[in-house]
């Protein structure tokens, strides 16, 4: 699983925006990029969709390596 990966678990990209608090082209960005700023993993981590698709800080550690 990389960041792309993580971030289609969201329903759009302005839904991921919503709850990490980022604005929704910052998060296209990171789509296109392939990469989430570690910043935003723990706001990402204690959403209701990361916990709902398995999303772990171990796989956001592992999606690094995958880019």
């Amino acid at each position: 699983m990389n960041f792309r990966d993580i971030i289609d678990c969201w329903p759009d990209t302005y839904a991921l925006a919503n709850d990490v608090g980022y604005k929704q082209d910052s998060v296209r960005k990171w789509r296109e990029r392939n990469s989430i700023p570690v910043e935003a993993w723990a706001a990402m981590l204690n959403s209701k969709t990361a916990r709902k698709n398995g999303i772990t800080a171990v796989k956001l550690i592992a999606a690094v390596h995958k880019k």
